[in-house]
């Protein structure tokens, strides 16, 4: 299957290093790390059509747990962009996009769906502050392909081909993993779905 990034652009046009996870198959790719960020969670792929790789929460309020690069940072802060099919339930937070950390200790740039939101939103951090910015859509548990472009001055977020938000505050200083978490917002254990990604640098 083609990439979609080769299906948006000219075939002339030379991408930058880039990866592509269609999280099918029985386990996780290799190149992926689990953790546990707060709490004990797990994940597996879901045994369900197309349901892709599924992240479940610890049972206790804000435990979290994502999958990323275990710390190998291909991807530029500054010129890289990313495309991801991800849904969450329903009193959850689902965070897609760029970390510096396995753990969001530091820099990053992120899409954000949480239950506690109103709207999508991007979130960033430079390495000494995190903000955010609101997207146009409101939050939901259905499934999204999101677009997340990485440039040295701004940040900007597509959401199913629809233009959402722009954001040049706090842009992350530091090469990126990808990255993807689930935190719960209330008692009991949450889950978070991601069943395409693909990055970029440009």
């Amino acid at each position: 299957m083609t990439s979609i990034y080769e299906l948006l652009n000219p075939l002339g046009t030379v991408a930058g290093q880039s990866i592509v996870s269609r999280f099918t198959g029985d386990s996780l790719e290799s190149r992926w790390n689990y953790t546990d960020i707060v709490g004990t969670g797990s994940g597996a792929m879901e045994d369900a059509v197309n349901e892709g790789y599924q992240i479940t929460t610890g049972a206790t309020d804000d435990d979290e747990s994502g999958i990323n690069f275990n710390d190998i940072r291909p991807f530029s802060n500054t010129s890289s962009f990313m495309i991801a099919s991800v849904k969450r339930d329903a009193t959850a937070r689902l965070r897609v996009g760029f970390s510096e950390n396995t753990d969001m200790s530091n820099s990053f740039v992120l899409i954000e769906n949480d239950f506690d939101d109103t709207n999508y939103q991007i979130v960033s951090d430079d390495g000494t502050t995190e903000s955010t910015t609101n997207g146009l859509t409101s939050v939901d548990t259905s499934w999204h392909t999101h677009k997340l472009r990485v440039f040295s001055t701004s940040l900007t977020l597509h959401i199913d081909g629809s233009f959402e938000a722009v954001k040049t505050s706090n842009l992350p200083d530091f090469r990126q993993q990808p990255f993807f978490s689930v935190k719960a917002r209330s008692a009991g254990a949450k889950t978070g779905n991601i069943r395409y990604l693909e990055a970029v640098n440009i």
